[in-house]
């Protein structure tokens, strides 16, 4: 797979590689089928700009990654300075930093930017104030799009999450001539999501685990956020429910969501009975669960983590 040419190449072998088979040989060239390449659309080269806040330890040294979402898909994750050897020189107070990395075919509109990182490294708490991405592959122009965000990406401030949802501000199209236009913005908006988790009544069924919920609706998805901050100082206990809060770009109609733990601590195990969502429209999706969360215990099922759906 080649996603700068687009094009999917396949090398035919059906050979053995043995001293005791066919000729004896451990090494064999390989020559492309003829006629077989499978073309599609390359991937598009994008120039990411980052805006470190200019406040008191705003920098981060953890690793930080995007993923873009467009009218046709999604980039996947993708890290930025991944490979890099000064990778520990991005991302400090005030800095600016710029990415060129390639993205799939994700259509010729950006509907919205999730960026965050993987909370590890000394000072891993970031104050991200924007991100700037630019398409360079548009012929002869190219469009800007621009992310405020303004806000830490910290498990010891504000909500404590480590990855937001970013909408475009300003689309901008600058011509050859370098004439500029502006564009319509994508019509998302951001909206805040009630997620109530309630833990069976069942012995042994709390956890001290770390606890993780990604929510899929027909506009798209949150990404995977931690459940780090409820009302209830230890969460997760037996018998109890306990209210988060999802802040992300509308999902529209909610119809699954994935929810893991990740073993961690003693009495990992974990039993739940259901998870409630509530949209900003009091809309309740209701996702039935009944299943314990466990990798050491041959008797409980399921492994650390299940796919559920509403109930209808």
């Amino acid at each position: 797979d080649i996603p700068s040419l687009g094009v999917k190449r396949t090398f035919p072998c059906e050979e053995w590689f043995g001293k005791n088979e066919s000729d004896g040989k451990l090494e064999k060239t390989l020559y492309p089928a003829v006629d077989a390449d499978k073309s599609y659309k390359k991937s598009t080269r994008w120039e990411i700009t980052v805006y470190t806040s200019d406040i008191r330890h705003a920098g981060t040294d953890a690793e930080v990654y995007i993923n873009m979402f467009g009218n046709k898909g999604r980039s996947g994750r993708v890290v930025l300075g991944e490979g890099l050897k000064d990778r520990d020189d991005f991302f400090e107070r005030a800095s600016v930093d710029v990415f060129t990395p390639e993205i799939p075919d994700i259509g010729d509109e950006l509907l919205k930017l999730q960026v965050g990182h993987d909370g590890k490294g000394r000072g891993d708490g970031w104050h991200c104030e924007k991100i700037v991405a630019k398409c360079l592959d548009e012929e002869n122009s190219a469009i800007t799009y621009t992310f405020p965000c303004g806000r830490w990406l910290d498990k010891e401030e504000e909500d404590g999450q480590l990855q937001v949802d970013l909408l475009p501000e300003t689309v901008v199209k600058k011509t050859a001539e370098g004439e500029e236009t502006n564009l319509d913005v994508a019509k998302l908006k951001n909206e805040l999501y009630t997620v109530k988790v309630h833990t069976g009544d069942k012995f042994g069924a709390g956890t001290d685990a770390n606890c993780y919920l990604s929510l899929y609706g027909t506009l798209g998805d949150s990404g995977e956020r931690q459940l780090s901050k409820s009302e209830h100082r230890d969460k997760f206990q037996r018998n109890q429910t306990d209210t988060f809060t999802v802040e992300c770009a509308e999902l529209g109609e909610i119809y699954k969501l994935v929810i893991r733990e990740d073993d961690t601590n003693i009495g990992a195990d974990w039993f739940v009975a259901s998870v409630l969502v509530i949209d900003s429209n009091n809309k309740e999706t209701e996702f039935p669960c009944e299943m314990w969360f466990s990798k050491s215990k041959k008797e409980k099922s399921t492994d650390c983590d299940s796919a559920l759906i509403p109930l209808l």
